[in-house]
């Protein structure tokens, strides 16, 4: 069929979509046109006849012109944003990586305040489509390399769990007592045998989580970071010391191994007993213990002194 004879198909389509999205939010028009794009794409699978095929393909290029655009308008408006409310959170959803997404939830109060939260999974609802039977939201997170987009799917249930699991505070973790400069006088080495250690007992631990822990201690870059992956790598690296037996008193050994790239062991203590939670046995008065001269810093040293530098390869 010639595009002559196309076009009519095709415009009198195109009308009636974009009415339907030409006054609804960026991520519920992001919804509606990958549903569109789904339906046509299904209608193509079933198609036999070359004429119904050209259509297909001809409606589906149009779909994905649409879907590029909305995805842009939604990109630069979350961009261009210093605050965040519940439609921002939809779209992040909707667009960014699951990552980036939680962190908008998080800025945009949807962890932390009720009635955002309730707002959230209302509208979130209107944004659902069925998928091979399940109640989904799709995501827009990945482009190709014809420039259309992957469609990918979230189930309800899933983003449900998450919402009910996630308690964070709502609000910077900010320490009482702030790491001063130059207690650590070389941060390469130190930072180098504290992440082999913390990846002995997770591997997941990451350079970018200790960048994390020397912004949550310092205060120093915090707009490197933001407040849910503070508290993501608090809570993991404190799960470290909570699940491990025995990872405290080798920590103390770490640290007593590297005095010579810390100025003031005082200081370092006070930081980070801020810094752990009641049960990882780093409270104020341990650290104290084990990292003062005498008995029990020697005693300390016997027993794990070889296992932390194999370890740590010092």
């Amino acid at each position: 069929m010639s595009q002559y004879l196309l076009q009519p198909i095709i415009e009198e389509y195109l009308s009636e979509l974009k009415s339907k999205i030409e006054y609804v939010f960026y991520a519920k028009a992001l919804s509606s046109l990958v549903k569109d794009r789904l339906r046509i794409e299904a209608n193509l699978k079933e198609a036999s006849i070359d004429i119904e095929k050209e259509i297909y393909k001809s409606l589906i290029a149009e779909v994905n012109i649409l879907i590029s655009r909305y995805w842009n308008l939604q990109f630069n408006l979350l961009n261009g944003r210093t605050n965040y409310d519940v439609v921002d959170a939809l779209g992040a959803l909707m667009i960014l990586d699951i990552k980036q997404a939680k962190n908008v939830l998080y800025h945009a109060s949807i962890y932390s305040n009720n009635s955002r939260q309730i707002s959230f999974q209302t509208l979130l609802d209107d944004l659902m489509i069925i998928h091979n039977k399940k109640v989904v939201i799709p995501c827009l997170n990945k482009r190709l390399q014809n420039g259309n987009f992957e469609i990918s799917f979230i189930e309800k249930e899933t983003i449900e769990k998450d919402l009910h699991e996630t308690h964070f505070k709502g609000h910077d973790y900010t320490p009482e007592y702030t790491l001063k400069h130059g207690t650590i006088n070389n941060y390469y080495e130190i930072g180098k045998r504290l992440l082999r250690f913390l990846k002995h007992f997770d591997w997941g631990i990451t350079k970018k989580d200790l960048l994390i822990l020397y912004i949550t201690l310092t205060q120093i870059s915090k707009e490197k970071t933001t407040p849910l992956e503070i508290d993501l790598v608090r809570d993991r690296i404190n799960g470290i010391f909570l699940t491990n037996k025995g990872s405290n008193r080798k920590f103390c050994v770490l640290l007593a191994l590297s005095r010579n790239y810390i100025t003031s062991m005082i200081d370092l203590q006070k930081s980070l007993s801020e810094y752990f939670t009641q049960g990882t046995g780093l409270s104020s008065s341990t650290l104290r213990t084990y990292l003062s001269d005498g008995f029990s810093l020697k005693d300390n040293i016997e027993k794990y002194e070889d296992e932390v530098k194999y370890i740590c390869k010092i």
